[in-house]
């Protein structure tokens, strides 16, 4: 790929003004609309109906999708199969929303009643019996010339199929050309994440790289650079268009100043990249993007939500009332996982493990959302020192701590700044330190 090259510069300066970006004083807070045990999307359709998809196995009563016809005042629990549904998008005159063993709902009143559908038959031949429960996509494109819907699945023996009737029934596009091959001469299909219909022109976004679509031949082409090399994605899961650019991100963990926080092209030959990532930053993770016709949002993996207006000369912060959670090795505790606008408000899916503040938050739009940070203190205050001995959690000034089991439950919980747990038996567990300004520690310990 090029980067920063002068014609991209050129494009971009006539629709994008690089001047520093108006700091609030006071910055808006976040709410929570909904709550979720393991919200994995929010959506807010062309028609302005927002909707959520809650995805926890362990709670089936209350997976599904819901839906608000007030940006998120008062919210209502569709009636569709429980699938683990994780994304959303619209298609001609419908809604989908995807889930798993290979569902996919498909609303016609804007998401208020669903029908649901299911492509594991079409692709049943190249999958085992055992993988059909863990059959899933993770997303899709449209190409509305041929009213075609393009589903990329994740799996390494599928590839990507495609409807022309709206999900009821599906064919393969070409699989010999999508294949990777590896020298020792094995191949395999990528594991694909993402997708977009950019340009006119369908692509998928894998593990390892990203596949562009002949729709005419029916044939794959991996991406090249300008020294002809096949372009490794090192998992960019995260894309939005916007205004004929593309901006995208990677989904994993990466502390390399040097590689680029967000990237974007207006062609997918010509490359550039914001100018930084926000000070209070630590890694590249980027988990969500969306912008709103001024500003370029990112979702991080538990630092917080961030926009620039100015391709990143200037960011600002924008998480001020969003639950904060740090992580520790084993689980990434906290997540914005989606970004959504609707006419007042930005909407953030917010995927706590613990459960305990998981759900959909919105925001009122506006010039104060955002406050600039110099420093991660800011953010999250000043760090907490926490103690574990056999008997006793200690955190000076604490305002709570709580034990969880390790799949997500509490089982012990106090106020104050020390929690005993001379009745827990024997196991491991994980501490939640919160903070009186909402911040949270996390840690794993054993009770012997």
């Amino acid at each position: 790929m090029r980067f920063f090259t002068s014609n991209l510069k050129s494009l971009l300066a006539a629709t994008v003004c690089l001047t520093a970006a108006t700091t609030a004083s006071a910055a808006s807070p976040w709410e929570l609309s909904l709550s979720l045990k393991a919200v994995d999307a929010v959506y807010v359709t062309s028609k302005g109906t927002v909707l959520a998809a809650d995805n926890d196995f362990m709670y089936p009563e209350t997976s599904g999708i819901y839906y608000s016809d007030d940006e998120g005042e008062t919210w209502t629990q569709a009636s569709v199969g429980q699938w683990l549904y994780n994304y959303f998008f619209e298609a001609g005159d419908y809604v989908f929303a995807l889930g798993e063993s290979g569902r996919l709902a498909r609303s016609e009143d804007d998401g208020h009643t669903w029908t649901v559908l299911n492509y594991t038959r079409y692709v049943e031949d190249y999958i085992d019996a055992k993988e059909e429960d863990e059959l899933v996509a993770y997303s899709a494109s449209y190409d509305p010339e041929k009213q075609r819907i393009y589903l990329p699945v994740w799996s390494s023996t599928v590839g990507v199929i495609y409807s022309d009737d709206f999900g009821v029934t599906w064919s393969f596009t070409d699989r010999e050309s999508l294949l990777l091959r590896f020298e020792d001469g094995t191949t395999v299909f990528d594991n694909f994440y993402s997708s977009t219909f950019f340009n006119g022109q369908l692509q998928v976004y894998g593990i390892y790289r990203i596949f562009i679509y002949d729709a005419e031949n029916d044939t794959w082409d991996c991406m090249r650079n300008k020294d002809g090399y096949e372009v490794n994605t090192n998992f960019l899961a995260v894309t939005k268009v916007h205004d004929g650019i593309l901006y995208a991100s990677r989904g994993m963990e990466d502390d390399d100043e040097d590689m680029p926080f967000i990237m974007y092209t207006p062609d997918m030959v010509n490359w550039g990249a914001v100018a930084s990532r926000p000070a209070t930053i630590v890694t590249n993770y980027v988990r969500a993007i969306n912008h709103d016709g001024e500003y370029l949002y990112a979702a991080t993996i538990n630092r917080g939500i961030f926009r620039t207006k100015d391709l990143g000369q200037t960011w600002e912060s924008v998480g001020e009332g969003l639950p904060i959670h740090k992580q520790y090795p084993e689980i990434l505790a906290d997540r914005t996982v989606q970004l959504a606008f609707s006419e007042n408000y930005l909407f953030a899916a917010q995927h706590d493990y613990f459960n305990s503040t998981s759900g959909v938050y919105r925001v009122r739009r506006g010039d104060d959302m955002g406050e600039e940070v110099n420093s991660i203190a800011e953010i999250f205050g000043e760090p907490v020192s926490v103690t574990v001995s056999d008997s006793e959690i200690s955190a000076p000034g604490a305002a709570a701590i709580s034990v969880c089991a390790v799949t997500g439950v509490e089982v012990l919980g106090t106020s104050g700044s020390t929690l005993s747990t001379a009745s827990l038996p024997t196991g491991v567990y994980v501490y939640v330190v919160t903070t009186s300004n909402g911040s949270q520690t996390t840690g794993k310990f054993i009770k012997r």
